[in-house]
């Protein structure tokens, strides 16, 4: 392999790497898994952050081979050369079932536990990485807590000797609810699965209720009233960065934040509306050219 650039490597604080570690990708077929989650997988193997004794198993409805997904991943790992990719690509396998099956979970499983079991470590981790909508967090988390994360696996024979399971850590990236009530029913329903130190969560939306309020943000608070406006703010620069995938969907966003922004940011006179209608139409006749 060769030696990244980056200063940043694993040190001797970073215990779990003398351990076995299972990474359970679920929606590993999707746009998330493959331009964030893979990519993400490969760096942390390319500063050795993960254990030489690793395998990582792609989880989703789509059906296909292991030759193939590995293919649909490899274009976006980014950095090294091509030894680097082959050899973390060798420790990715890929399984095709239904979120809501027990009996689909276990028998990808299968082939991980025996691959947890010749590794002969004595102590295993998991990790489990939730790449899909919030509406098929609670049925995939029954999966893997009927066929996986059971109450037997706390501790198992392997290779003739007693193998401890460590810990088991729920990743889930996408916007946890919609809102408190949404948040608060798919918290309820995961937290009868699972204890606080299973579950992670990362929001995609986090600054969307806060984007949303910048006008009560202005007008409430007396030290940004009288300096969020055209006298003290000369420009205001969008960075969009994603100019793949979902397309139009991204096209409709852009256009409303850049609308957003200059509304709520700068003070517009009637006369200025009309400007303001050509700046979009440029916009729109810009993003329709070059990325369509």
């Amino acid at each position: 392999m060769s030696t990244p650039s980056s200063g940043i490597q694993a040190d001797e604080f970073c215990d779990y790497l003398n351990t076995h570690l299972t990474i359970f990708v679920v929606g590993a077929s999707g746009d998330l898994a493959k331009k964030k989650t893979y990519p993400s997988l490969y760096d942390l193997h390319r500063h050795a952050f993960l254990p030489e004794s690793v395998i990582i198993c792609g989880y989703a409805r789509s059906h296909m081979t292991e030759a193939e997904f590995r293919d649909h991943i490899r274009p976006y790992l980014k950095g090294g050369d091509e030894e680097d990719k082959s050899d973390f690509l060798d420790r990715c396998i890929y399984r095709a079932g239904a979120y809501d099956s027990e009996g689909d979970v276990d028998a990808a499983f299968d082939d991980l536990r025996a691959a947890e079991a010749e590794a002969g470590a004595a102590c295993v981790n998991r990790l489990f990485y939730f790449a899909i909508p919030p509406s098929v967090f609670v049925p995939i988390g029954t999966s893997l807590k009927k066929a996986v994360i059971g109450p037997s696996e706390e501790e198992r024979e392997g290779n003739g000797q007693q193998q401890r399971i460590g810990w088991n850590r729920l990743i889930i990236e996408k916007p946890f609810g919609k809102d408190t009530a949404s948040f608060e029913k798919l918290s309820s329903d995961m937290g009868a699965l699972y204890t606080e130190k299973h579950l992670y969560r990362i929001d995609h939306y986090l600054g969307k209720e806060m984007v949303k309020n910048l006008m009560m943000i202005r007008y409430s608070n007396a030290i940004f009233e009288p300096l969020w406006n055209r006298d003290h703010i000369s420009t205001v620069q969008i960075t969009f960065k994603e100019n793949f995938g979902t397309i139009y969907n991204n096209m409709f966003i852009f256009f409303n934040f850049v609308i957003i922004l200059l509304i709520k940011i700068r003070s517009y006179s009637s006369l200025e509306w009309v400007a303001l209608v050509n700046v979009g139409a440029s916009i729109w006749r810009y993003m329709y050219r070059y990325w369509i």
